[in-house]
């Protein structure tokens, strides 16, 4: 420990973007994490959460695309 906070303070600038950028990418990850555990779960409530499908049309009507 006394080894690594003597570095902390040689290097404080490398030091800085080194625990900016772990934060950063610690922070991006659990956000990624939350957001597929919440989209996989999205019809788990429903019992025949199996057989739930989504149907998508894609229209044009005069050059315009509706979804």
């Amino acid at each position: 420990m006394t080894i690594a906070f003597r570095n902390l303070m040689r290097n404080k600038f490398f030091s800085f973007i080194n625990i900016v950028g772990l934060a950063i990418g610690i922070t991006c990850f659990f956000a990624l994490v939350i957001f597929i555990i919440d989209e996989s779960g999205y019809d788990n409530y429903n019992e025949n959460a199996g057989q739930i499908y989504r149907v998508v049309n894609h229209i044009k009507f005069n050059g315009q695309e509706s979804v």
